[in-house]
């Protein structure tokens, strides 16, 4: 069955190659449906409030969820739909505590070198105890024993134990002063240093009971900053 088309303009160049025209008929092809996709995005512990300041997603689709023990805050906006959007806030210790390794055995050269790098986070007189204490270190170890006797029945056990006395010229303690987390005001902690002197060889070891205490602290005080700026959404504790 033949149809008549009517062509309402075709323009030919003269002298131009030969041209081909084709004429298609039927309905066009359905628009492709693209579905919104849900994304995850990651940041600093401000990164959730940033993106709710930003965007100010409808209450009653978005969420919060704050861990305490991981120091994270999540913003869910629309968890029932195929665009649900996350966005996940984290307080990272700072690269310079972390490089501390407190309560981790270190060598004697090797701290020297480590707290150079580290004098400026300590006052003047602080830094020259603690590094020039290392790059001179001396260390006596005394021995002391004790005896003592268990009867039972018919025998009786001795048994000596040996108590090691170690003597040297690094400062006990000595403050700090640095970030805890990343983008954190600074604190001021005291570090204890402890000394173990065997046969294989000598190590010292940093501990900071204030550090620790500091930090928790401020972990808090972090969150409960965040948690008040998203503080229209319903709040869920892990």
């Amino acid at each position: 069955m033949s149809k008549n088309i009517t062509i309402e303009e075709l323009t030919i160049p003269p002298g131009g190659a030969p041209v081909e025209l084709i004429i298609r008929e039927g309905a066009a092809a359905e628009p492709v449906q693209v579905q919104p996709s849900s994304y995850t995005i990651k940041g600093d512990i401000k990164a959730p409030g940033n993106f709710a300041d930003g965007r100010n997603p409808m209450i009653a689709e978005t969420h919060v969820e704050v861990s305490r023990k991981d120091g994270s805050i999540t913003l869910v906006v629309r968890p029932n739909y195929s665009d649900k959007v996350t966005v996940t806030g984290k307080l990272k210790r700072s690269d310079e505590l972390e490089s501390l390794k407190l309560g981790e055995a270190w060598g004697i050269e090797d701290l020297a070198i480590h707290m150079r790098k580290l004098r400026r986070f300590m006052t003047t007189d602080e830094a020259a105890k603690v590094i020039s204490g290392l790059k001179s270190f001396k260390a006596k170890v005394d021995a002391e024993i004790e005896k003592s006797s268990t009867k039972e029945a018919s025998k009786i056990s001795y048994k000596n134990a040996v108590e090691k006395v170690v003597t040297h010229n690094l400062p006990e303690t000595f403050k700090m002063e640095m970030p805890l987390f990343e983008g954190a005001p600074a604190r001021v902690f005291q570090v204890e240093i402890f000394v173990d002197v065997r046969d294989a060889g000598t190590s010292v070891t940093l501990e900071s009971i204030e550090a620790q205490e500091a930090a928790r602290d401020q972990l808090n005080n972090l969150l409960e900053e965040q948690i008040a700026r998203l503080a229209q959404y319903v709040i869920i504790n892990l």
